[in-house]
């Protein structure tokens, strides 16, 4: 029998070796003993006993080393195959995000349970794929931080491609830290007391300009409520967006924002937008400061790593298709990141009854020569038949800014569309402004045009009496007194027109 032990691959036998070694030899010298004798001696199973008799009997070369020494099992995916996926990643990240407008990259989970990992998933699981990932010195710009201190501690080395690709990719993630901040939701909230919202600029359609992405998050539960998305960041896409959350869960208690215009004005003073949350019992907070939202800035960092993932598994190509598609969005968000399912509801549920759950905001406005001026241009009434309506001068109306991005008049309880007036819905007085340039919406104006027309109108007449007097004055040289006579009676109806206009334009102005 020829025991070897494999020393030119190991330099020291394990306790495993010596012992196999060991019991080797008492079963080679008592090789005529009993299997219960030799399995007293060796200290070893009867079963065990037996193949080793066999194996001695068939003078076979016996090799005492484990054959799964060092764990070699566990590495069904060489260190090779695992550079591999780890390339494949990067290759992915550079072919899903834009490279040239964000530093962003894709974590490794949601590659790992997308399309592109499916190949790996059969194999590996995420847990492992992680640690194998570090123990080769392979890390992304989402890697905790034990799991960098392992990559950079890591002796094992890598193959030179993989070492430039991550030279690069190192000095990336030293410009684009993310300053990761452990959030502990407030355990004594209820789901609904307080929702935060913002929006940030951000590249998702790739070869394509930045979009202005909009989120509401609760609190409590780190919900996300809502996906909205503009080109800009305007108040119209807030009244979207909370249009989303109003009608899916109701009114909350307390919404948290930045100090943008649309919800904050002064110390003293209300926007439109705050009072009519205001109005449906919702209590608006804005801060300048970042760590008053903290979900949802957070939100935005993590969508970063989601969305752009999606947007390309589902084919959206533009801005409309993100808009129409917002609660997959929302879905796909909650499904991945929701931390904690059952909290009371405190939403009031009236926000979702009746329409109750517009965003419209109300703007008080003043009739003034039949229009209302609001943002530089002239707006009049117009019902549902398109007949233009003429309120009553100076009168009190609210003009409303839907988040249809159209506006309408509230008056006497009936709603009206708001148009700039044109072509034959102008009013004379309207036509003669836009002809001399003039804002038709001061009430100066409309003075203007009056005291226009009306001498206008005697200045006409007094040319007709001038060719009358002309007339009279040829056919009447031999009659002198029945010319005096007739001019006479001109000048008096003259001079009662012009009287009539002098007291028309007294009592106007």
């Amino acid at each position: 029998m020829k025991i070897t032990h494999n020393l030119f691959k190991y330099k020291n036998l394990t306790k495993f070796e010596i012992k196999k070694q060991q019991s080797l030899k008492l079963i080679a010298e008592n090789i005529e003993k009993s299997l219960s004798y030799l399995s007293l001696i060796t200290n070893l199973s009867l079963s065990t006993v037996k193949r080793y008799k066999k194996v001695i009997k068939s003078k076979k070369e016996i090799v005492v080393s484990h054959k799964n020494k060092y764990h070699q099992r566990n590495y069904k995916i060489t260190d090779a195959e695992i550079e591999l996926v780890f390339k494949n990643y990067l290759e992915t990240c550079q072919f899903i995000l834009n490279r040239d407008l964000t530093n962003n990259q894709l974590s490794i989970k949601t590659y790992f349970n997308s399309e592109y990992g499916s190949f790996i998933r059969e194999k590996i699981s995420y847990k492992t794929l992680v640690k194998r990932f570090n123990q080769l010195g392979l890390f992304n710009i989402h890697t905790t931080k034990r799991g960098r201190m392992v990559a950079r501690l890591s002796k094992k080395k890598t193959s030179e491609d993989i070492t430039l690709i991550l030279k690069n990719y190192y000095q990336q993630i030293k410009q684009n830290e993310k300053q990761r901040q452990v959030l502990n939701l407030k355990k004594n909230l209820k789901f609904g007391e307080i929702v935060e919202i913002d929006a940030q600029l951000e590249p998702y359609l790739k070869n394509d300009k930045p979009l202005y992405l909009y989120h509401a998050i609760d609190v409590a539960t780190g919900t996300l409520l809502a996906a909205w998305f503009e080109e800009q960041e305007t108040t119209l896409g807030y009244q979207r967006l909370l249009e989303i959350v109003f009608k899916k869960y109701g009114f909350p208690k307390k919404i948290y924002t930045d100090k943008r215009r649309s919800f904050w004005g002064s110390e003293n003073t209300q926007t439109v937008f705050e009072k009519v949350l205001n109005k449906k019992g919702i209590e608006v907070l804005s801060s300048s400061n970042p760590k008053h939202k903290p979900h949802v800035e957070r939100s935005f960092r993590t969508s970063l790593d989601q969305y752009p993932l999606l947007i390309h598994e589902n084919g959206y190509k533009n801005i409309d298709d993100l808009k129409k598609n917002n609660e997959v969005f929302q879905n796909y968000y909650n499904i991945r990141n929701k931390k904690i399912i059952s909290k009371q509801n405190v939403f009031q549920k009236e926000g979702k009854k009746n329409g109750n759950w517009a965003v419209d905001l109300e703007i008080n406005r003043k009739v003034l020569n039949g229009v209302v001026r609001y943002q530089g241009k002239n707006y009049a009434a117009f019902d549902m038949y398109n007949k233009r309506i003429i309120f009553p001068y100076n009168s009190d109306v609210l003009l409303v800014h839907s988040s249809d991005d159209n506006l309408y008049f509230k008056y006497n309880d009936k709603k009206y569309f708001a148009k700039e007036p044109n072509g034959k819905y102008l009013s004379l007085t309207e036509m003669w402004a836009l002809e001399k340039g003039l804002d038709y919406s001061i009430p100066a104006v409309g003075k203007l045009a009056f005291i226009y027309n009306k001498t206008n109108s005697f200045f006409k007449t007094l040319e007709l009496y001038i060719s009358k007097f002309n007339s009279i004055s040829v056919n009447a040289q031999d009659s002198n007194l029945e010319a005096n006579k007739i001019m006479s009676e001109y000048l008096s109806i003259l001079r009662a027109l012009h009287r009539s206009i002098n007291d028309d334009i007294r009592i106007d102005a």
